[in-house]
């Protein structure tokens, strides 16, 4: 396969941005203790064999992510190293953070996209988005942003990377994915319980305007149903969603034969429109506006209801054909 590997992404971006070679990447990142029966990783980086079908080239099939140190730690050490190379100062700090949420991160995600490891590819990309949202400086962005793009390379798993990338943000600055809180309007009033309905196999297309657009989204039956965030996980996971959209929003699930959605104590809220009469149903309301104490239960949900998660994401509910 001729295109770039994530791994090679990662390798050829830090020697042509940041001035590393493949050598010296490979140094920082790899762990240096030994594996069983043989040297360490990081012994062997002027093994030129090891260093190019090993490490810089591997397949994405074989990505073998024993071979490398806590990446938490070692993308501190490379971010300290583009810095230093760009110059030092808290421009180089920006360059980092505009570079590894722009340009690397775009790069970084058609790779893992052409090779089928960030389908839909919006994990990446909304984790980047909360990295870089309005209010952190470049100071607190550059380091988590190299270290999504880092993970990625090393594990190509673009979920396991958002992992540890909120591993990082939560150990070492003492923080987590933010989501941008809105002013929400008046959708969000008083919950309404909806006359119960006997659900059928039902999927999800996102509303963009007053188009849909595809794919349509398949709710999972199973026992966990389907979460919709930026940074959802599980089988079914959505993903498709705007940046005022938590990274666990809401849950749709079905339970003894009726479909229902439920908030997951997301920051901007869910309303539920009925396609019988238009009416709107709170799910959640927003964070600001959520009384101490006060539990949300499940909404029942059917064919032609619109799910509206934040201010601008909305998921048309279907029937599907059996």
């Amino acid at each position: 396969m001729d295109r770039e590997t994530p791994r090679s992404v990662m390798f050829d971006d830090l020697r042509k941005f940041g001035g590393i070679t493949n050598r010296d990447t490979a140094w920082m990142l790899l762990r240096s203790t030994p594996m069983a029966g043989g040297k360490a990783p990081r012994d062997r980086v002027d093994e030129r064999t090891f260093l190019s079908r090993e490490v810089v080239h591997a397949p994405v099939e074989r990505p073998r992510p024993e071979l490398f140190a806590d990446i938490t730690q070692t993308a501190q050490n490379i971010t300290a190293r583009l810095i230093s190379n760009l110059g030092g100062s808290e421009m180089a700090r920006a360059m980092v953070a505009e570079h590894y949420s722009g340009e690397a991160a775009d790069a970084m995600r058609e790779s893992l996209s052409a090779y089928g490891l960030d389908d839909p590819i919006h994990v990446t990309r909304n984790a980047c988005d909360r990295i870089a949202a309005p209010g952190p400086t470049a100071a607190d962005c550059a380091l988590p942003l190299v270290t999504l793009f880092v993970a990625c390379g090393c594990l190509c798993d673009p979920q396991a990377a958002v992992q540890v990338t909120e591993t990082l943000i939560a150990d070492k600055m003492g923080g987590h994915f933010s989501t941008t809180e809105l002013s929400v309007g008046e959708g969000f009033t008083a919950a309404v319980e909806p006359e119960v309905k006997h659900a059928e196999r039902l999927g999800l297309i996102r509303i963009v305007g007053n188009a849909a657009k595809p794919p349509l989204y398949p709710l999972n039956e199973g026992e966990g149903g389907t979460v919709i965030g930026s940074l959802a996980t599980g089988t079914g996971a959505i993903t498709d969603v705007d940046r005022d959209v938590s990274r666990r929003h809401a849950r749709v699930f079905a339970k003894d034969g009726y479909w229902y959605v439920q908030g997951l104590g997301s920051t901007n809220g869910t309303v539920l429109i009925s396609g019988a009469d238009m009416s709107q149903h709170v799910v959640e309301p927003p964070r600001h506006t959520r009384r101490p104490g006060v539990e949300y239960p499940p909404v029942p949900l059917w064919h032609s209801d619109t799910i509206c998660l934040g201010a601008t994401t909305r998921f048309l509910v279907m029937k599907l054909a059996i």
